[in-house]
């Protein structure tokens, strides 16, 4: 039976002790140790991280609101100008309206029965 196992070849015993030996001194020159100083290191930008998000957060929500400002007046804006329209629509079918009348025409044949009559 085959058995799924890879097997690699063997490092170097020069380059686990070369490792070895970066490490340790690396730590002896940490007083916190080189994990605690990455640790240190990741909260850092953790915070810086976290700062500049509630920056774009706080930025973004006042972009919001002023283009909810800028909607609400645009609709009073349409609101006005569809009134005026619908104004001005009124204004010239009455103006229309007055001139579809036909005119009165005063006859030659009334004009002296009513001359002692008031004009309408």
């Amino acid at each position: 039976m085959n058995t799924p196992h890879i097997s690699f070849p063997p490092s170097p015993p020069e380059l686990k002790l070369k490792r070895a030996a970066e490490r340790s001194a690396a730590s002896a020159a940490s007083p916190l140790g080189l994990d605690e100083a990455r640790l240190a290191a990741a909260w850092e930008k953790l915070h810086r991280s976290r700062a500049l998000l509630e920056t774009e957060q706080a930025q973004i929500c006042q972009e919001r609101a002023a283009m909810e400002q800028a909607r609400v007046a645009l609709h009073r804006l349409e609101a006005d100008i569809a009134e005026r329209e619908a104004a001005v629509a009124i204004a010239e079918e009455r103006l229309h309206a007055k001139d579809a009348k036909p005119k009165k025409r005063l006859d030659f044949t009334r004009v002296p029965f009513g001359f002692g009559r008031a004009a309408k």
